[in-house]
């Protein structure tokens, strides 16, 4: 919509956006009473405890490389390094991927 928008293709009034996207972060149920703004800066590491940081692999997923740039942004991605499992799709960070 934005290359159409900029060449002048569509109406602007016509325009609405459907979709988005958003990161967020999971945890286990046991953990009900933890809050965790997601802001610059925030303590990934100590969130993560001695749990782990289930994503899809930012070297070939799409879906890891926004999650890595999101976390790059926010100053936060060097925080949980020890503890990222990267997974081969981001289906495998919820349940078993079928690729």
């Amino acid at each position: 919509m934005d290359y159409l928008e900029q060449r002048k293709l569509i109406k602007p009034w016509s325009r609405s956006n459907l979709l988005g996207n958003k990161l967020v972060l999971i945890a286990p149920a046991v953990n009900r009473n933890v809050r965790l703004a997601i802001e610059p800066g925030f303590p990934l590491g100590s969130a993560l405890g001695d749990g782990r940081l289930a994503m899809a692999d930012p070297a070939s997923v799409p879906a890891g490389l926004y999650g890595k740039a999101a976390l790059e942004n926010l100053g936060v991605w060097r925080g949980g390094k020890s503890r990222r499992g990267r997974q081969e799709c981001a289906r495998s960070t919820v349940a078993g991927c079928t690729q």
